[in-house]
């Protein structure tokens, strides 16, 4: 499994994760507003954007391990990020 680069925007509640690739992406948005990122090569993710994120972390509507990048692993690094 790759490494995941991870950073939180706490001014807009953002939360953003990729993997460290030097591939051009394109960006699909679904209804929840988390943002998937693919390569345009391969059409494999290269990451995530997820917009209310501490919010919908901490009222219970997002899910670490439903996001589409593995991050259920990463959940103390998160908490630590987001506090």
């Amino acid at each position: 499994m790759s490494t995941i680069a991870m950073d939180y925007d706490k001014k807009y509640d953002i939360f953003y994760a990729r993997y460290p690739m030097n591939e051009h992406s394109y960006t699909e948005e679904d209804d929840d507003g988390i943002v998937t990122y693919h390569s345009i090569k391969t059409d494999k993710i290269t990451g995530i954007a997820v917009y209310s994120f501490k919010k919908r972390l901490q009222n219970g509507t997002l899910r670490l391990n439903m996001l589409p990048v593995p991050l259920d692993m990463y959940r103390n690094k998160i908490n630590s990020m987001i506090s």
